[in-house]
C-alpha cells in the first residue's frame, strides 16, 4: 500500500474567532468554543451542505440545520470534536473543535478562490499520482529531461529516474534506496522539499540496502 503526501493536505492548526480564517481543504482549523451557550458555524458566500462527526458520541452536541448553518454546544464536550463540513460547492474543510473558557461567539469561516483551486489540486494530483504509480502514463504527459534533483538524505539516496510534464504539473519518479541495515518507514516528510504538491512511494517500509520508487508532483 503506498503512502500519498499533498502539500494540500499537510495538517496544521490555526486558532481564529470571527470571520479570520480563509476555507483550506488541505488544513485542519483548528477552533476554540465556549464551554457555556451555543456556537454557531457559518461560511461567507457559501452555505453549509451536510457535515461528518467524529467521535460520535459527540453527535448530540452538534446539528446541521437547513439554513446552511452548523450550531454546537459544548456541554459534556471532554474531549476535542472533528468535523467535515461539506459546502454547497462541494468543497470538504475538516475543523477540530476544543471547549475552553470563553466567552461565545460565532466560527465564520471565509470563502476565498484559493479554497476552491486547493481543492482542484488535491483530487488531480491524487488521480494523476495514483495512475504513475500504476505504470500508466496519462494522456498528454510527455517525457522531458530529468532536472538533476538529488534528495539523498541521511540513511536515504535519492535520485531522479525520469521526469514526465503536461501543464500545469511536473511528475518526477526518482528511486530510493535504504543504506543502512536497517528498516526505514518511508514517511513522506523525510524527502519533502518546498514546491511539492504531492509525494508517494510504492511500498511503505523501505528493508535494508533495498530500493523503492517515489514519486512526486509539482506546479509548472
Amino acid at each position: 500500500m503506498y503512502k500519498i503526501a499533498l502539500s494540500a493536505l499537510c495538517f496544521f492548526s490555526h486558532q481564529a474567532s470571527f470571520a479570520q480564517t480563509a476555507l483550506n481543504p488541505g488544513e485542519v482549523l483548528n477552533f476554540q468554543i465556549a464551554r457555556d451557550g451555543i456556537t454557531r458555524i457559518s461560511l461567507q458566500n457559501d452555505s453549509i451542505e451536510d457535515i461528518y462527526v467524529y467521535p460520535s458520541d459527540y453527535q448530540d452536541n452538534i446539528e446541521h440545520h437547513k439554513s446552511g448553518h452548523v450550531f454546537v454546544v459544548a456541554e459534556g464536550m471532554d474531549s476535542p470534536l472533528y468535523v467535515t463540513l461539506i459546502t454547497k460547492k462541494g468543497i470538504a474543510q475538516d475543523l477540530k473543535v476544543t471547549a475552553t473558557k470563553k466567552k461565545a461567539e460565532p466560527i465564520v469561516i471565509r470563502c476565498d478562490d484559493e479554497a476552491a483551486q486547493a481543492q482542484t489540486d488535491v483530487e488531480q494530483t491524487t488521480t494523476l499520482i495514483e495512475k504513475f504509480i500504476q505504470g500508466i502514463v496519462p494522456t498528454g504527459y510527455y517525457l522531458i529531461e530529468a532536472p538533476e534533483a538529488s534528495r539523498s538524505r541521511g540513511a536515504l539516496s535519492c535520485v531522479v529516474d525520469k521526469a514526465y510534464q503536461k501543464a500545469p504539473y511536473r511528475v518526477m519518479i526518482y528511486t530510493v534506496k535504504n543504506e543502512t541495515d536497517e528498516p526505514i518507514t518511508l514517511d513522506n516528510r523525510l524527502l519533502w522539499e518546498e514546491g511539492d504538491l504531492a509525494i508517494a512511494f510504492d511500498q511503505p517500509e523501505l528493508r535494508p540496502h533495498h530500493t523503492a520508487k517515489m514519486y512526486v508532483i509539482q506546479k509548472i
